[in-house]
């Protein structure tokens, strides 16, 4: 096939990390090579025009519409909502906590364990908190809506997705089977915390994924 035909290049990696290139001319034919990932590699290094930085919370991105953010444990601020329905502000500890994003506004949350970057393998945990939906982690956002405005997920600022996310009420919707000591209604572990400087690991409850099944879901 003549370079000066080709109008379209794929690069695909499967595991375990056999590398091919397919070229597509402009009447449809293609053809696929093997190649190094090495090769790959050496020619965007010598062709890209600046330099990308990953900021060290991003665990997983498909370079296009979906990233994913870990945190680490922290005190957190946040409006709950009680039952009769008066609001207040806490500050409450918070276990480590994963965020996927994917463009143009859906987000979901997920728990892990630790203070450490998580590993693919490790498990992961019902967020404890309300307004997530089931296994997934997606979050039910209401009125609240994502300020980000970037076409592209690098060029996003994860701390004000964050900042987004803790930004609304957390009331009654799904807060049950967030937590093991109150099954019914995760707010009322919330409100024991206030003060406490750490969150408790047993009351995390597991998904049945890990951080890799978790991110695909």
């Amino acid at each position: 096939m003549e370079e000066n035909e080709i109008t379209r290049i794929e690069i695909t990696i499967e595991k375990p990390w056999t590398t091919t290139i397919t070229f597509e001319n402009q009447q449809g034919l293609r053809e696929t090579r093997p190649v190094a990932l090495s090769d790959i590699t050496r020619t965007i290094h010598q062709h890209v025009s600046r330099t990308i930085y990953l900021a060290s919370e991003v665990i997983a991105t498909d370079w296009a519409e979906t990233v994913a953010w870990w945190r680490p444990p922290q005190i957190q601020a946040m409006v709950l909502q009680h039952a009769g329905g008066a609001q207040g502000i806490y500050r409450l500890p918070m276990p480590g906590l994963l965020l996927r994003l994917k463009l143009p506004h859906t987000i979901a949350v997920a728990a892990v364990k630790g203070n450490r970057r998580p590993l693919p393998s490790a498990p992961v945990f019902h967020a404890p908190l309300p307004n997530i939906d089931d296994r997934s982690g997606r979050v039910c956002l209401g009125a609240t809506q994502l300020t980000c405005q970037e076409d592209a997920v690098l060029e996003i600022d994860p701390q004000q997705v964050w900042q987004d996310f803790w930004g609304s009420a957390f009331n009654q919707h799904a807060a049950a089977n967030r937590c093991k000591t109150y099954p019914k209604d995760v707010r009322l572990l919330l409100f024991e915390l206030q003060g406490k400087s750490r969150f408790p690991p047993g009351e995390l409850l597991a998904t049945g994924d890990h951080v890799e099944s978790w991110l695909e879901l």
